[in-house]
């Protein structure tokens, strides 16, 4: 299917909605600790040095994880929106 054609778009924007609600309302809420896990798992697959670099909280990311949660639910309706099939009209 070419780029930008079809119903890929819809489909992805979707996707990613629902993926991004659902990731940033257990880690903004911190459902369990996950906020404080994903802040260790990132603390601890560091490229550089962790000496040298700027050590965010646990609040850091859940604000972060705040914005994809409200961010999510009008990129779902929006993709469910426009992944619509039009009807066919004919065959020919």
């Amino acid at each position: 299917m070419a780029a930008g054609g079809g119903n890929g778009g819809g489909l992805f924007s979707a996707a990613w909605g629902l993926w991004a609600t659902g990731f940033g309302w257990i880690i903004a809420t911190d459902f369990r600790g996950a906020a404080r896990r994903f802040h260790g798992m990132s603390q601890k697959f560091t490229l550089f040095d962790r000496a040298t670099t700027s050590v965010n909280g646990v609040g850091f990311v859940r604000c972060v994880a705040g914005v994809f949660a409200l961010a999510g639910p009008p990129s779902w309706f929006s993709g469910l929106w426009n992944s619509e099939i039009p009807p066919r009209c004919g065959s020919g």
